[in-house]
């Protein structure tokens, strides 16, 4: 939901959509998909050695999806008391960690209609307009949970409802600018009411349940359209202001174009710089962290680089330097350098997104690489590099099963 990126503190949580984006490579069949590891054949060039292993990993979507179905499967076992089989069956859906191969079905135009994953199985329909109307997941056949998508004549995602082996659980709903306006569940009913001034932006969201008013949140912008200020008030009282979640923005503009911005925090006192070049793309951030008694410390800076429709993102402490080569600056904002080495590499085997990544030393001394090829019917391989030295190669492979 656009919502998300106004900056807001109280945005309501709408479920997850997956994207209906047709594969026309494999309308029509099942494609099993497995990720096997294999040697590096090093001659003039980094060539596929000897078959290794098959490796486990859990695709960015169907995470996603899994993530959702653990949601709903609390929300069942929070309605029903459940038997052993159904506790374990809950367990494995709250400890799923990977799959070493899973099947995508696809239907005539392309589109996903399900998904196979070990004890999984996610099922999906659309409408002739190619819309998603509905997702079913289930585990070893029980704890089905449905979402349904139900559209205007305009074609318009006005309602979602989710729905468990105990009944219908929650509605949310939805206006045409596609902002979440309520969600109904168990009686009680939650209302997102959004006011836009003359140019479109969003001034202030109000939330109420069962009509008692809970928060609000205001945005205020300069002439240009640019944040000035978030706040959030709690309650009835406008005058209990949280400052907690106060944002100041302070913008610079050259030649008539945001150069810089200056975000500063009231939840910790620390402060971000942006700059953005004449595109309005943002080159440069620094994040600075409060000392007591000492002022303000940087701790990270993050260049962008933008050529080939790639983002190049680089991020340096006094520890390391991260490199990423991606798709989009938005999907890689969390720096992988945070996660241990056998999660990270292992998150991205399947993100198919990163072009590369290395990590340096404080010395810039190459710590971890991998470099990525994509093919044009979805595989892919990756080699990984260790201190400079190729490790080993992941491939991405793709098996019709049926046509």
């Amino acid at each position: 939901m656009k919502i998300k990126n106004n900056g807001l503190e109280n945005y309501p949580r709408s479920p997850y959509i997956p994207k209906v984006e047709p594969n026309l490579f494999f309308a029509n069949k099942k494609v099993k998909t497995s990720y096997k590891e294999y040697e590096v054949l090093i001659d003039n060039n980094i060539g596929l050695g000897k078959f290794k292993k098959n490796v486990a990993v859990i695709p960015e979507d169907i995470i996603n999806l899994i993530k959702e179905y653990d949601d709903m499967a609390r929300d069942f076992r929070t309605k029903k008391s459940l038997d052993e089989t159904t506790k374990t069956l809950w367990h494995n859906i709250l400890f799923f960690s990977g799959c070493e191969c899973f099947v995508t079905t696809y239907n005539e135009q392309g589109l996903v209609t399900s998904y196979e994953v070990d004890d999984f199985v996610f099922v999906f329909k659309y409408n002739e307009q190619q819309q998603l109307t509905e997702w079913t997941a289930t585990i070893s056949d029980q704890i089905p949970c449905i979402y349904s998508f139900l559209y205007n004549e305009k074609g318009l995602l006005y309602k979602i409802t989710e729905k468990i082996p105990t009944g219908i659980f929650k509605e949310y709903l939805y206006d045409e600018k596609g902002d979440m306006v309520a969600v109904v569940e168990d009686g009680y009913i939650d209302e997102y009411q959004y006011s836009y001034n003359s140019k479109g932006e969003l001034v202030r969201l109000k939330h109420y349940l069962n009509e008692k008013v809970q928060n609000e949140d205001l945005l205020l912008y300069d002439e240009r359209g640019n944040k000035t200020l978030f706040c959030s008030f709690r309650e009835e009282n406008e005058e209990d202001e949280d400052e907690d979640r106060r944002k100041v923005f302070i913008n610079s503009y050259k030649n008539g174009h945001l150069a810089k911005q200056e975000i500063l925090y009231y939840e910790n006192g620390n402060k971000e710089f942006l700059f953005f070049d004449e595109q309005g793309n943002i080159i440069e951030k620094q994040y600075f962290e409060i000392k007591p008694y000492q002022g303000f410390e940087l701790l990270y800076t993050v260049f962008y680089k933008y050529f080939d429709g790639k983002v190049e993102r680089t991020q340096i402490n006094e520890d390391f330097k991260e490199v990423i080569v991606c798709k989009d600056i938005v999907h890689e904002e969390d720096p992988l350098c945070n996660k241990r080495r056998y999660d990270r590499h292992r998150y991205n085997l399947f993100i198919d997104k990163l072009f590369s990544y290395a990590l340096y030393d404080k010395n810039s001394d190459e710590m971890e690489r991998f470099v990525r090829t994509y093919l044009t019917n979805g595989e892919m391989g990756t080699v990984f590099y260790r201190n400079g030295t190729p490790e080993y190669i992941v491939r991405k492979e793709c098996t019709i099963v049926e046509n």
